[in-house]
């Protein structure tokens, strides 16, 4: 059976990304933390928008044209975490520059979340054969990403040699210092209304 192309960051709105009735939706108890990999922009000051929109707004869930958001349950294995798994046909061998400058990783805290969490109902087992990746690797939720929940990493690989490779992730200051202030001064903005 052929695999159908799956990619949750680029529907269309006019398409539904879920198919599956939620009555068959896996719900599962996520690890503490999941990773959302987001498209880096070749133009730095639409880069910055878009950290900022996020650090800000959180990233959405239902409301947003993905119906939700789509997280990794791990980022060892960078290779196989969505949508690198894919993208990964359009790198021209260069995995270190191509995984550096492609991707954003967003660092989600479970355990600040109310959230329910369900395997991606999206990746089916023909899928995960394509891929040669495991189901239980993606997972999905409905609800928005509250900022407080968020951190926001880059990729820095270690060797360049594709066969000794490996990642780390390194924190973006900037944006993590921005997402620590904006929820404080909001936690004090409601204080004071309150009063």
């Amino acid at each position: 059976m052929k695999s159908r192309s799956y990619n949750p960051f680029k529907l269309s709105k006019k398409i539904d990304p879920i198919a599956l009735p939620k009555s068959k939706w896996k719900k599962v108890k996520p690890p503490r933390y999941l990773y959302h990999l987001s498209y880096k922009n070749r133009y730095s000051d639409s880069l910055d928008l878009k950290r900022y929109s996020i650090a800000k707004e959180g990233l959405w869930g239902i409301e947003s044209e993905n119906r939700g958001v789509w997280a990794n349950v791990q980022y060892e294995n960078v290779v196989t975490m969505w949508p690198i798994v894919i993208d990964g046909y359009e790198c021209d061998g260069d995995w270190g520059h191509f995984i550096e400058n492609s991707y954003d990783v967003w660092r989600i805290d479970t355990k600040m979340l109310k959230n329910q969490w369900y395997l991606d109902p999206v990746m089916d087992k023909d899928e995960c054969n394509a891929y040669d990746i495991n189901q239980i690797d993606y997972l999905f939720t409905e609800n928005t990403i509250q900022p407080n929940a968020l951190r926001l990493y880059s990729f820095i690989c270690n060797v360049k040699d594709i066969s000794k490779q490996t990642f780390f992730l390194s924190p973006v200051e900037e944006i993590n210092k921005y997402i620590l202030y904006n929820c404080t001064y909001r936690k004090k903005e409601i204080i004071i209304e309150k009063t």
